[in-house]
């Protein structure tokens, strides 16, 4: 029983391991989405700079103004809800590797428990055959 529990709590801590190691790749998969989105933000505003130019306006205001203005805006959001993202999966990951370290615990328990059950259930067992 005591075997038994101990390889269940073993799988149980090899899994909250697992997603304790998974924080730092999402932390990088987060970088990596927001440089993305800072690179479309680059290119948006250099098409959107080199049409209004081509037409002769003047990029510090206007239309042009507002457009560079609703890209910020838009990035900004794009941004913002990214690291939203990456910081709930990472509390989730925290959180599940508090949950698996919690059963690897309860599993150790109920191991040594069942092995006190059943040793004290064959000392009965032995006293009444006596």
């Amino acid at each position: 029983s005591i075997g038994a529990a101990n390889a269940d709590a073993t799988q149980a801590e090899l899994a909250a391991d697992d997603a304790e190691a998974q924080k730092p790749l999402e932390t990088l998969q987060g970088i990596a989405r927001r440089t993305s989105i800072k690179k479309q933000l680059a290119a948006a505003i250099g098409a959107e700079d080199v049409a209004y130019a081509a037409s002769g306006l003047d990029l510090s205001f206007g239309t042009a103004g507002a457009a560079r203005k609703d890209a910020y805006r838009e990035a900004d959001a794009a941004l913002s809800t990214d690291v939203g993202t990456e910081q709930t999966r990472i509390s989730r990951l925290t959180e599940r590797a508090a949950n698996y370290r919690s059963q690897a615990k309860a599993l150790r328990r109920a191991g040594i428990f069942n092995a006190l059950t059943q040793g004290l259930s064959g000392f009965a067992d032995i006293a009444q055959r006596g």
